[in-house]
């Protein structure tokens, strides 16, 4: 199982960037998306994929959102280093 802290630790190195920008950034991130998929909105995050709920329910005070991903392609991923024209500071989809 990819735990936050190891995904934080994949990113710096993938990226570069320090570890405390990558936490906020990633938290953040995650908050977005979840509230987005709670929200019932279908997400498009090449190169993750496009999610939607297939379904939504409460379980003992507990969200639980059954998803479905479908995903595009090889196997892709930052191991090759940051991409050209990723952004820098502008509002990049």
């Amino acid at each position: 199982m990819l735990k936050k802290q190891e995904l934080v630790e994949r990113i710096v190195k993938a990226t570069g960037v320090k570890k405390k920008d990558v936490k906020l950034i990633l938290e953040a991130s995650l908050g977005v998306l979840g509230d987005a998929l709670s929200a019932g909105e279908e997400l498009n995050v090449p190169p993750l994929g496009k999610m939607k709920v297939n379904r939504q329910k409460a379980e003992g005070g507990t969200e639980v959102l059954i998803l479905k991903l479908r995903r595009s392609g090889a196997k892709t991923g930052l191991h090759d280093g940051p991409k050209e024209g990723l952004a820098a500071g502008g509002d990049n989809d």
